[in-house]
């Protein structure tokens, strides 16, 4: 039953410490007690806190137990509160929440709290013990009436409560410190806590008590940290949200008592010598620390300018662009993410054949990679993605956004995810979804059907984008969200396209590749603002579905076919540990935007091939109703038998890459025919020049189907066509994107016969994938 005391500050370190402290003293731990916003000390825990906090909890089975009492008495207008109850948790039977009246409205009369719990034996406790204390009917009718005016509470009580709050809080605590006290900065709650540990005759807790007493005796009341378990001798609690009168009193009498402690810092004698002596150690720690921070900071650049002068000799020994500059490295002769910027790619095969060296600024080289020779060992070996802690890579800039899920993480962090996740992709789960496939062609059909009988031109990439975000949705995640219906996920696809022009934009600035600086940019203030917005979106759709898993009676290890989210939250690795809340919201916003925006562009870019080139379309067309036979709906045994379709959907993905680059870090030299590339390099794998290096494919920029013939396939080098990557790490849901591509063009083929709208010609925008830059614009013609 006793309570673990801990520090005001937080750390899961020490939460653990906690833990394991408990234990040595035979303690049974049941449940983590929370003060969120903290009292005494006025924090205000991050999501990120309460993530670790739930984690915690959920590895070491205990409730927690969230106290949120202050949750509207929060005065620092650039502090928010999040409510634990709003962070994804695998058991909400453990989180429970309590809330009363009495602190942030103001009503300690009223004796009215609420307790929030989703399990039922702590639900059916606490009704049988509010039998004894039920809220009188004239509580019950006065609260209804405060809680039901919300205009008032909104823009009347809670912004005049803030403003006095601050108002008071500033006033005390610049008293406080005028006459040397020291003050813990707060955020929330009634109280400031102070720090009078210098002013202890000794480090105890009986002189803490002693002085306590004396307080007591002056008339004024501030409460000892011992009585709410703090460990330090020396911190006492203090309200401030009196009348400031009555503020101004008890300041009096405080000082008063600590006035005659001889450690007090008086201004003159005995006193003012002590001081200056403790004055002059100050200064020189402060000196010596300095002194130790520019050596540190000294090393640090030395060692970083001999790795770097060697790493410089090395790559100027390497094919490189000509006209470096000290300010922008080689960086400022690419175009830009347009049409020119592909023309300047496939210019670089023709000159350099393998690969060139790119300055993506004064003190960033790159490895830009096109050839099957480069590319070969590195995608071969584990090479990781390219991270960095100083200036960020293109993966380092994604972080943010996708977290370490598969995309990102590295090392024994993405291998365990790999090995989770991979029973997700299975054959037997694959061959379910092609149902979903044709259901949500059918709503594709049905609004390109609307379209063409308008006689106009129109973009398919909205649509096609918008299918093949619901076909994730229903086929990933359970979570049928109409949108083809109502466009109510458009918004979402509106903030990945946000995403994915920020991210490419900062890719090219060298200025921006620092996390610290770009977060001071009005861009990075964005891409921050808009990746909450995706987070949010992710954890409605796993919320949605644990209660979906909640509700139902079979539990889902004995379901017959699990989805890729119920993997996600049923994975155990061999000690039997799951992925923990982060780690699963990492993989939904991957898999949400890898599984629907790539595959969405190779859809469009197919179609639009095919519509560009007529003889095959047709040819496709017939192979389909060979096919099918008279039927309507493809199966999972037609797939195979897609072959020419097959050839033109490759086709377009190595005509049109939906993603036009990845990134790897090499570990080991790597010898390019009498180049040394050195182990540590960045290298970016340039998919779209690969595949239109005309060192490898003939006629790069014509649309030849008939190069992916099965026979033609088997001589090809397996690292000249990557558009799912290669290797250890190539993509894990690659099957399911060739499916689900193969159904749908075969929809949209088999009702449609396409032609290009010659006043609008697509141009490519390789962002972060390839995207039609104003549109993709056909006509569709029913066909009878």
């Amino acid at each position: 039953d006793d309570r673990l005391p801990s520090e005001c500050t937080f750390s899961s370190e020490m939460l653990e410490e906690a833990f394991q402290n408990a234990k040595k003293e035979g303690k049974i731990v049941k449940a983590i007690l929370l003060s969120s916003p903290n009292n005494p000390s006025g924090d205000v825990f991050s999501r990120e806190q309460l993530l670790d906090i739930l984690q915690f909890a959920y590895r070491n089975k205990l409730h927690v137990i969230s106290n949120e009492i202050y949750a509207l008495s929060i005065f620092n207008p650039e502090v928010k509160f999040t409510s634990i109850l709003s962070v994804p948790h695998p058991d909400p039977n453990m989180v429970h929440v309590t809330w009363g009246c009495s602190k942030d409205l103001g009503l300690a009369g009223y004796k009215f709290a609420i307790q929030y719990t989703r399990n039922p034996k702590v639900l059916a406790y606490c009704l049988s013990s509010a039998v004894f204390t039920t809220v009188s009917s004239i509580v019950g009718f006065r609260l209804k009436e405060i809680l039901n005016d919300t205009d008032w509470l909104n823009n009347v009580f809670l912004p005049t409560k803030y403003c006095r709050m601050l108002e008071r809080y500033n006033k005390i605590c610049t008293l406080l410190k005028d006459h040397g006290v020291k003050v813990h900065n707060s955020a929330a709650t009634m109280f400031i806590w102070i720090d009078l540990t210098e002013l202890l005759p000794e480090q105890t807790f009986e002189a803490e008590d002693a002085l306590f007493l004396k307080f007591l005796a002056e008339k004024v009341f501030i409460q000892p940290g011992y009585q709410v378990c703090n460990k330090t001798p020396g911190m006492f609690r203090m309200v401030f949200t009196l009348d400031e009168d009555i503020n101004e009193e008890g300041v009096k009498r405080m000082l008063n008592v600590l006035k005659s402690s001889p450690r007090y810092p008086h201004p003159r004698g005995k006193l003012q010598h002590a001081t200056s002596r403790a004055t002059r150690l100050r200064k020189t720690s402060i000196m010596l620390f300095t002194y130790f921070v520019i050596g540190a900071v000294t090393i640090f650049l030395v060692k970083y300018l001999v790795k770097y002068l060697k790493f410089r000799r090395a790559y100027f020994k390497l094919p490189s662009r000509p006209n470096y500059r000290y300010t922008t490295g080689t960086l400022h002769q690419y175009p830009g993410h347009n049409e020119a910027g592909l023309a300047f790619d496939y210019s670089n095969t023709e000159r350099y054949v393998y690969f060139h060296v790119v300055w993506l600024g004064p003190l960033v080289p790159a490895i830009f990679a096109f050839h099957p020779d480069v590319i070969r060992p590195v995608l071969k070996s584990s090479a990781p993605k390219s991270r960095n802690s100083y200036f960020s890579t293109a993966y380092d800039m994604g972080v943010r956004w996708l977290g370490e899920g598969l995309l990102i993480a590295n090392g024994a962090k993405w291998a365990r995810s790999r090995r989770l996740l991979t029973p997700a992709f299975h054959f037997d789960i694959l061959r379910q979804y092609v149902d979903i496939y044709n259901q949500c062609g059918d709503l594709l059909i049905a609004r390109m059907k609307e379209t063409a009988k308008t006689n106009q031109s129109f973009d398919l990439y909205p649509l096609i984008n918008l299918d093949a975000l619901d076909i994730i949705l229903r086929c990933a995640f359970s979570y049928k969200s109409n949108c083809q219906v109502t466009n109510a996920a458009s918004d979402y696809s509106t903030v990945i396209g946000q995403l994915q022009t920020l991210w490419a934009e900062r890719a090219i600035n060298p200025f921006y590749l620092n996390e610290f600086i770009y977060s001071l940019t009005s861009n990075g203030r964005k891409f921050y603002q808009l990746c909450d917005t995706a987070h949010k979106v992710a954890e409605e759709i796993i919320n949605k579905r644990k209660k979906e898993l909640e509700n139902d009676s079979t539990p889902v290890q004995q379901h017959q076919v699990k989805d890729f989210l119920d993997t996600l939250l049923t994975a155990r690795d061999e000690d039997g540990a799951g992925l923990s809340l982060l780690e699963i919201r990492n993989e939904v916003d991957t898999f949400l935007f890898e599984g629907h925006d790539t595959t969405a562009s190779g859809m469009t870019w197919t179609l639009y091939s095919l519509a560009q080139h007529p003889e095959h379309q047709e040819r496709v067309y017939q192979e389909i109703m060979d096919v099918l036979q008279g039927r309507e709906q493809l199966e999972w045994s037609d797939l195979p038998k897609l072959e020419f379709t097959t050839m033109c959907i490759k086709e377009g993905l190595r005509l049109h890459a939906p993603v036009p680059f990845i990134e790897r870090t090499i570990t080991e030299d790597c010898n390019v025919h009498g180049h040394i590339i050195p182990a540590g390099s960045r290298v970016c794998i340039q998919i779209y020049a690969l595949h239109h290096n005309p060192h490898v494919w003939k006629h790069p920029h014509e649309y030849r189907p008939e190069r992916f013939h099965p026979d033609d396939l088997k001589k090809m080098d397996p690292f000249q066509f990557v558009p799912f990557s290669a290797g250890s790490r190539n993509c894990i849901g690659q099957n399911f994107a060739m499916n689900e591509m193969k159904v749908t063009i075969c929809k949209v083929i088999q009702n449609f016969k396409l032609s290009l709208d010659p006043s609008q010609t697509a141009r490519r925008m390789p962002i972060v994938t390839m995207k039609p830059e104003k549109g993709a614009f056909v006509y569709a013609t029913i066909r009878e």
